[in-house]
């Protein structure tokens, strides 16, 4: 419930930047895609999506561009395409 409430406080919040982690990976599916909605409405409204997760999926559903970091070093600063890349090649993917 404090997740579900604590996303509609942020995304009703009139500001440029909106940072979410990959805690919604822990809602059900409903509330899932009601986030996914609202983020849609936000990227597309011209709002600037920060989206920390390691779903493949999300990030390229909502993202443009990537950075990946490992030991606190950038490994990779581009397209999302290449961050998901460095980051599968590191992990031993691909």
């Amino acid at each position: 419930m404090q997740v579900r409430l604590g996303f509609s406080v942020i995304t009703t919040l009139d500001e440029p930047v909106v940072l979410v982690d990959e805690v919604l990976a822990v809602g059900d599916k409903r509330f899932r895609e009601k986030c996914y909605q609202r983020m849609e409405e936000l990227v597309s409204g011209g709002r600037t999506l920060f989206l920390v997760s390691h779903s493949e999926g999300d990030l390229k559903r909502f993202c443009t561009r990537g950075v990946y970091l490992s030991e606190g070093t950038v490994r990779e600063d581009g397209t999302v395409a290449d961050a998901i890349d460095a980051y599968n090649r590191d992990q031993g993917r691909k």
